[in-house]
């Protein structure tokens, strides 16, 4: 079974220049071969992306040097799933809310008839 993190290695190391174009895609065509039915999720999507821009690469659309950014960008683990957030709190926790009862129209007066303003809501307090 192939495992996401063996993918990233491998992308990792064509990234940082300890391989060059054409050892990396033997190792990646290593890993890829076949993993749609014996890869982790994660790794079948990390090596679809990858042979979408390896075929980008290939075709002459980016450079060597786009593929390596890309790449990088696509295999780096960031801190994506972290978010700070202070909490906040009433000013007074003791306050209570008055309920109010809203119509969906309210009325009006049009000359001499009387009428109802479409999109008009009257808040009434009890």
């Amino acid at each position: 079974m192939v495992f996401a993190h063996q993918i990233r290695e491998v992308v990792e190391k064509y990234v940082s220049k300890s391989l060059d174009a054409e050892k990396f895609v033997r190792e990646f065509a290593a890993l890829s071969y076949n993993i749609r039915s014996g890869g982790e999720a994660e790794a079948v999507r990390l090596a679809n992306a990858i042979e979408f821009h390896l075929v980008d690469a290939r075709s002459g659309c980016i450079s060597e040097a786009q593929l390596r950014s890309t790449l990088d960008d696509l295999v780096s683990v960031g801190d994506v799933n972290n978010m700070v957030m202070a909490p906040q709190f009433p000013v007074c926790v003791n306050q209570f809310l008055t309920p109010e009862i809203a119509f969906p129209a309210g009325s009006g007066s049009f000359g001499t008839l009387r009428g109802v303003e479409l999109g008009l809501v009257e808040y009434l307090q009890p």
